[in-house]
């Protein structure tokens, strides 16, 4: 029988920062997430910004639906490698993010 998620990956995601009673910004906390998924090379391009440029899309990645839903900057950590996040989009049962 074939596994619906055969590989493992480790999420690192950052809360938004925060000001202090000074105006000062905090960085906010890092939380890790370690999940099963499916991860398949390439996912061609992802067009982004105003001026129409492309970014290359190195790994496309199936997980379970994740209930934290808050993380927009964050890396994912794929056989040793640290990739930042292009895109996320969660469906009704799985989540999908582009690194």
């Amino acid at each position: 029988m074939v596994a619906r998620y055969p590989h493992t990956i480790t999420i690192r995601y950052f809360a938004a920062p925060t000001q202090d009673a000074n105006g000062n910004l905090i960085e906010g906390l890092a939380t890790e997430l370690v999940s099963e998924c499916r991860i398949s090379q390439g996912g061609g391009s992802w067009k982004t910004g105003e001026n129409g440029t492309y970014t290359d899309i190195v790994y496309t990645v199936s997980l379970p639906l994740l209930t934290d839903k808050t993380f927009t900057n964050g890396e994912v950590v794929i056989e040793g490698k640290n990739y930042s996040i292009k895109n996320i989009h969660h469906y009704q049962q799985r989540t999908k993010i582009w690194v």
